[in-house]
């Protein structure tokens, strides 16, 4: 749809919403009165010799790049579910019944694709300055040489219930039932950058020994125009997945009936007992700015919860 397609609403009479971290990039200057980066020359398209000439950048010129550019609205989405019932008598004076659901959803999406400010100096054979200075910053978007990161899902759940109602003596009743619910959740992004890797691979520091990467064999990220297999697949291998799995088992029973019978009526006494365990267990891991990968892995949280009652009810009065 045209008001999804891009982030410039100008022909529909909005505003153009597009970001100077595009792809080309721009080359920032910094403002001496208020400290701010602004766009100072705008990096050619379609340049195939390099390092650039300083005429080659468009001075006054933006690049601009939507920020959702190649994203999915909604995400590809496949969904299955389980539903079973059933009851039986036992006897005359018992019942069981019970329940089991299962819910199963996985989604799959283009995302935002990733964005940086890009520190750029004479260590890359690269760098070309419109200028003569020795340094520069990009305004840049990885939309084009990396493409959109990838989000996908997994939401699993299941439940189940069983319950018991009994005739005991004389009108005293019985009712109890136990539960189980249970929800794992897995999400992840996929070819995101790793802005470790990006500095290594632009020179901005080192070569890292901790990593596979060298400039000197690998070669080295290029801010201004295409890159080869090998820079982009160092660069794009950040990720991050998270792991949350939540679960609960519940107890209830209760019980009603007759004590004796007085001047007013009947005396009744109702009982009930309630017992829950909750917990919640969380993984995250995260590769988008070191060299290995950060796994968190907090404890589990638990909780306990219990609860009784009981209710007498005395008539005074009869009819």
């Amino acid at each position: 749809r045209r008001y999804t397609r891009s982030a410039d609403l100008r022909p529909l009479g909005g505003g153009d919403h597009r970001s100077v971290n595009a792809s080309p990039g721009n080359v920032l200057v910094t403002d001496p009165a208020t400290g701010l980066t602004t766009p100072g020359w705008a990096i050619p398209a379609g340049a195939t010799s390099f390092p650039l000439r300083p005429g080659d950048f468009r001075a006054g010129e933006v690049n601009l790049t939507g920020l959702r550019d190649g994203m999915d609205l909604l995400p590809h989405q496949t969904r299955h579910s389980l539903y079973l019932a059933g009851g039986q008598e036992l006897g005359g004076r018992f019942e069981l019944d019970g329940e089991l659901r299962y819910a199963h959803r996985t989604s799959d999406s283009a995302s935002l694709a990733s964005t940086a400010t890009i520190t750029i100096n004479a260590a890359n054979p690269y760098f070309a300055s419109p200028n003569g200075s020795k340094s520069h910053q990009i305004a840049y978007s990885f939309l084009d040489q990396l493409g959109n990161v990838r989000a996908e899902s997994e939401v699993e759940s299941l439940g189940a219930a069983i319950g018991l109602k009994a005739q005991l003596w004389s009108d005293w009743r019985l009712e109890a039932y136990g539960a189980y619910a249970r929800e794992l959740t897995r999400s992840s992004t996929q070819g995101s950058v790793n802005s470790l890797f990006l500095r290594e691979a632009v020179g901005a520091i080192a070569d890292n020994p901790g990593t596979r990467f060298r400039t000197s064999v690998d070669g080295w990220f290029n801010p201004y125009g295409a890159n080869s297999r090998a820079v982009l697949d160092f660069v794009g291998s950040g990720y991050s997945r998270q792991r949350y799995e939540g679960q609960t088992w519940s107890l209830n029973a209760q019980a009603d009936g007759r004590l004796m019978e007085v001047p007013g009526g009947d005396i009744r006494l109702a009982l009930g007992v309630h017992a829950r365990r909750e917990s919640f267990d969380q993984r995250t891991e995260s590769f988008t700015s070191t060299a290995v990968p950060n796994i968190s892995r907090p404890p589990t949280y638990t909780r306990d919860v219990a609860a009784a009652f009981a209710e007498l009810r005395v008539p005074l009065v009869g009819d």
